[in-house]
């Protein structure tokens, strides 16, 4: 994972405490900043080689790359980020492992996707077995 922001136990907020695992287009990744900024640990998957949303422009002195999309930072600066291939059945495991409960404790992740993001629907009815998890 990479990120330079507070671990969300030191976040403050009403959601506080709350993780949301995002896999989401550039129309649902505002939802996650939301969330982020309310205290909860959001935690954006990212397909190899990187998320679309990072060949957005403009980029840092206006010289293209995946590290230097100020969309991509704008609307991501809240998040942790992990790289998974969700076509990989070792990476859905642990796509299932950031979505369960941590220390039987917590209530399970929150769910933010684009509503027209079908790969996110399809992953998320093949990990959940048809069930609808979110919140």
């Amino acid at each position: 994972m990479n990120a330079q922001t507070s671990p969300a136990s030191e976040r403050p907020g009403p959601l506080a405490g709350v993780r949301v695992v995002e896999v989401a287009d550039e129309q649902a990744e505002y939802c996650g900043l939301l969330l982020g900024g309310l205290g909860a640990e959001v935690i954006k998957v990212e397909p190899p080689g990187g998320n679309s949303t990072r060949q957005i422009g403009p980029f840092y002195q206006d010289v293209a790359g995946p590290e230097r999309s100020l969309f991509f930072w704008h609307y991501n600066r809240t998040k942790r980020s992990v790289v998974l291939d969700l076509d990989d059945a070792a990476d859905r495991a642990r796509f299932r492992q950031l979505n369960s409960a941590r220390n039987g404790s917590s209530p399970p992740a929150g769910w933010c996707s684009s509503r027209r993001h079908g790969r996110a629907r399809q992953h998320h009815d093949h990990l959940s077995g048809g069930r609808d998890a979110r919140p």
